[in-house]
């Protein structure tokens, strides 16, 4: 029996052109989540929404498209018959794009008078049925790929499972879920009153911040840090190459752990973020300041823009610097404020939002509001992932250079792994009920490690295989190093408080 093949199968030699009416809302996001799926699956996908600048000459790109398509899909409804260019479309296929594979969706219960209108070059097609309540969406997005690559569907009993296969969608499968055997190694009781919600970890050690501003830090063995006086109103935190926490403050303070007592460092405005380099931390200010700050003072601003400085990092000779207005470029290190910033052109990926670690070290991960990308800051190049995550992007994790090096978490609690290339994307099938909260590293245990609205902890292996590994009021989880032989699981009870177990995954 014939298996279903891999996203990366050769399907992108096909671009495929989607006629649809963008009312009511509904079909729009339907259309919308069926071109992600097929992006997965490994085609390009042409959609008038993500491809037309405003001011752009509409009929004009659409008709450019439609002769350079090799299918057109018709994403069938009332409204669809309603609109003029619709039909447009249709003709253009027939008439000037005669080679291209033509398929039908039929997405409500069309009379046959409607269905008439469909015309000569539709009209005799087979046509898959979507409805707003099918009850199996994979087995018939498995019929669209099939008819998209000239391929037999098969029995109809196998079609959800392939359907699941090259494109799967988080929020239209489940997924068969494994419960992990584990070693619970210690479990410590922590002195805080709020609840866990963040944590910045360091070689050395990690720590945790509460809903209450505390701030716990632990050892990878599990011993605990003396106890810290609060901090009101942080804004960001890492751990620099000394193993020195650093706090910004929207106070126009930088709060820095010295043994058990902070060291308050004036600035010029709230700190909104860190960056490290061998000279000392680089800090970003809400003045758009980039100030460089060294073992004992503060010096002057290095750098200015015109933004408020949301991302920083340093990748080899350069300097990138990310402003909360879309402002994005470089700097060649090291900088004076004399130094010019170089606009960098994000292209497909669109205005930038945040910066995440890369697989290689002189290149930097940026990511928009939709979309990710790779950009190696010494020749300007961008490589953006095909697929565009409609819910929004709420996190990109670096997980380490393995074969899925990247995670990505959107808005709507979904959760994606993404290789090096960013070619290919593997929706990872969590439990329908499910929310995911966070995502970690699991260190030497595979991909990733997930938390989710119920209180769950989940490891994900590189392929997608879900297993859980921890319940019962889960807050957050991480492992102390990438090479971690456990993982410190943070568990929260409104009654008992806050603890920390340290979980070993064979």
């Amino acid at each position: 029996m014939p298996t279903a093949p891999t996203a990366a199968s050769g399907a992108s030699r096909h671009q495929i052109f989607i006629s649809y009416s963008r009312q009511p809302s509904e079909n729009a996001e339907f259309v919308r989540d069926l071109a992600g799926r097929l992006r997965v699956a490994g085609f390009t996908v042409w959609l008038d929404v993500e491809q037309i600048p405003p001011g752009a000459d509409v009929q004009a790109a659409a008709t450019r498209a439609i002769e350079e398509s090799e299918i057109g899909l018709f994403v069938i409804t009332s409204r669809w018959f309603e609109r003029e260019w619709t039909q447009h479309e249709v003709r253009l296929f027939g008439e000037g794009n005669q080679s291209a594979r033509r398929l039908v969706v039929l997405r409500e219960t069309i009379d046959s008078r409607r269905l008439g209108r469909l015309g000569p070059y539709l009209s005799g097609l087979h046509r898959v049925i979507w409805l707003a309540d099918e009850p199996q969406p994979d087995a018939r997005f498995w019929e669209i790929y099939c008819g998209i690559t000239g391929r037999e569907p098969g029995p109809t009993d196998l079609r959800d499972q392939r359907g699941r296969e090259v494109g799967c969608s988080p929020a239209l499968s489940d997924p068969l879920t494994t419960e992990s055997p584990v070693k619970k190694s210690l479990c410590i009781p922590l002195s805080c009153a709020g609840r866990p919600i963040a944590c910045v970890t360091g070689e050395s050690w990690t720590f945790l911040v509460t809903d209450l501003d505390e701030w716990v830090g632990v050892a990878p063995d599990g011993k605990l840090y003396p106890p810290l006086a609060r901090l009101a109103s942080y804004s960001t935190a890492a751990l620099n190459a000394a193993g020195e926490l650093l706090v910004g403050m929207y106070e126009s303070m930088i709060a820095r752990l010295r043994g058990t007592h902070w060291e308050y460092l004036p600035q010029e405005a709230p700190v909104l973020c860190f960056g490290a380099c061998v000279a000392g931390d680089l800090v970003g200010t809400a003045a758009g300041g980039v100030v460089l700050l060294d073992a004992t003072t503060t010096t002057a601003a290095a750098l200015r823009i015109r933004d408020p400085v949301m991302a920083l990092a340093r990748c080899e000779d350069n300097l990138l610097v990310l402003g909360s207005r879309g402002m994005f470029g470089r700097a060649s290190w090291p900088v004076s404020h004399e130094t010019p910033l170089q606009w960098i052109e994000t292209g497909d990926l669109g205005r930038p939002v945040g910066l995440f670690r890369a697989v290689e070290y002189g290149e930097a991960g940026v990511y928009s509001a939709t979309r990710v990308g790779v950009l190696d800051p010494g020749t300007g190049r961008m490589a953006v992932c095909p697929r565009s995550f409609y819910e929004g992007i709420r996190n990109v994790v670096f997980l380490g250079a393995g074969s899925q090096p990247y995670a990505i978490v959107t808005d709507g609690g979904g959760l994606f792994l993404v290789e090096a290339s960013l070619r290919t994307v593997r929706a990872v099938r969590m439990p329908r009920s499910t929310f995911v909260c966070g995502c970690a590293s699991s260190g030497a245990h595979g991909a990733a490690m997930v938390w989710t609205n119920e209180g769950d902890l989940y490891a994900i292996s590189s392929e997608g295989a879900v297993d859980k590994i921890a319940g019962e009021g889960v807050a957050l989880a991480y492992a102390p190093h990438l090479t971690s032989p456990a993982v410190h699981v943070v568990r929260w009870n409104a009654t008992q408080g806050a603890s920390l177990e340290l979980v070993s995954v064979p």
